[in-house]
């Protein structure tokens, strides 16, 4: 007995819906991969919220990146392959591509990616692909951003050591005032006697005067000596104040006594 028609076709299996649908490319994927990764954020990364990715960083991704993932280290040649797959370039002055299948935390979305065929393929992409001038100015445009990025990084720099040598530079001089000051006074203790007997006089005239002597904040005994003796007193500028420092007047005037008493003494 012969089974019937709807027995026979009630035995015959039904693929499931899907399961034969082909999934997204190994570039597709391993693309992903290398975006999404959070390690080589600094070299490339997802900009825009997710909808496109940035390579920051061509010369490190063809270096250490793509060896990774693919059998070459081809700049030019991923930025063809993401063409050849409709990624659009949005950024005239950075590597910055989008493609509405391709956003973060949506794997699922690759198999929507469908490589271009020759036919549906735009004649400028024919052209671009075809020409080796192409690809030598995306080479060329790399290399410009990269030494822009360098020079940057140069002109910080020096900046920094020309600051750092005029500190330094200052702080000797400072030093080597303040060491013939120290020199003089020993040999003239008379000096600092005199100086001692002004300051004082000056704090008795302020007193009976109920002024209130201004205080020396942060400046050490000495250099408040030497400040008397250039005749700022309480009254010294704001930027002697600010800078704790001897203008180069006062420290002329001391070379010049110096001087007068040499002859003085021959």
């Amino acid at each position: 007995m012969e089974p019937s028609s709807s027995s026979r076709a009630w035995s015959v299996p039904v693929p499931m819906e899907g399961l034969q649908e082909p999934g997204p490319c190994p570039f597709l994927t391993k693309t992903f991969e290398m975006v999404d990764d959070p390690n080589t954020n600094h070299i490339v990364s997802w900009n825009r919220g997710g909808i496109s990715f940035v390579v920051w960083d061509p010369h490190s991704f063809s270096a250490t990146i793509l060896p990774l993932y693919f059998k070459h280290n081809n700049f030019s040649s991923f930025v063809r392959q993401l063409n050849t797959y409709g990624f659009r370039k949005i950024e005239a002055e950075r590597w910055e591509f989008m493609n509405d299948g391709f956003l973060m935390g949506q794997r699922d979305l690759l198999k929507s990616i469908k490589r271009r065929t020759s036919s549906s393929a735009p004649p400028s992409l024919h052209h671009s692909q075809d020409d080796p001038y192409v690809e030598l100015r995306q080479e060329r445009h790399a290399l410009m951003m990269e030494i822009s990025r360098l020079r940057q990084q140069e002109q910080r720099a020096r900046g920094y050591i020309q600051a750092m040598e005029q500190r330094i530079n200052g702080a000797e001089r400072k030093q080597r005032h303040m060491m013939y000051f120290l020199r003089r006074a020993v040999q003239n203790p008379a000096l600092l006697r005199q100086l001692l007997e002004q300051q004082r006089k000056e704090l008795e005239e302020a007193s009976m005067n109920q002024v209130k002597p201004e205080t020396v904040e942060h400046v050490s005994e000495l250099e408040a000596l030497a400040l008397e003796m250039q005749g700022h007193g309480r009254q010294r500028t704001e930027e002697v104040e600010r800078e704790r420092e001897l203008d180069d007047g006062f420290w002329e005037e001391l070379l010049m006594n110096k001087d007068e008493d040499e002859e003085e003494a021959k």
